[in-house]
């Protein structure tokens, strides 16, 4: 048995650009990556694991200067509620390098990052075993 739960990081277009803010676009464009201090990963809710299920989460967020997510809202979600829920509270709780541009630190808004929760069973797996793996 096997799950996964993977972070996809996906750039997309949004808002327009000011003395120290910068659209998720720009910033592709001038080949600047965004880099975790302290990515998160979501705890796999309990009760999805025992069911079984997957999904995924995609959230729009920006970032500020301090490399904080803020403004965070679900996209797109093909999953249970909880998957949401964890979602969400480890992208808030993960910190990002500040935004460097011409010597100039921006927050950068309209960026989106996916987080899969894939449920895999290689085997016939017991739910005592489903209980020893979500500790």
């Amino acid at each position: 048995m096997k799950k996964f739960l993977s972070l996809v990081s996906i750039i997309s277009v949004s808002w327009s650009i000011n003395a120290t803010t910068i659209n998720a676009s720009d910033l592709a464009a001038s080949d600047t990556q965004i880099v975790a201090v302290d990515q998160v990963v979501p705890n796999y809710p309990n009760a999805q694991l025992l069911d079984k299920r997957s999904g995924n989460v995609t959230l729009a967020y920006d970032l500020n200067k301090q490399g904080e997510p803020i403004n965070i809202s679900v996209v797109e979600n093909s999953g249970p509620k909880q998957f949401v829920h964890t979602s969400m509270k480890a992208l808030k709780k993960s910190r990002f390098q500040p935004i460097q541009l011409d010597s100039e630190t921006v927050a950068v808004q309209g960026l989106l990052l996916q987080y899969d929760y894939n449920f895999e069973s290689d085997t016939d797996t017991s739910i005592t075993d489903l209980i020893a793996l979500s500790r």
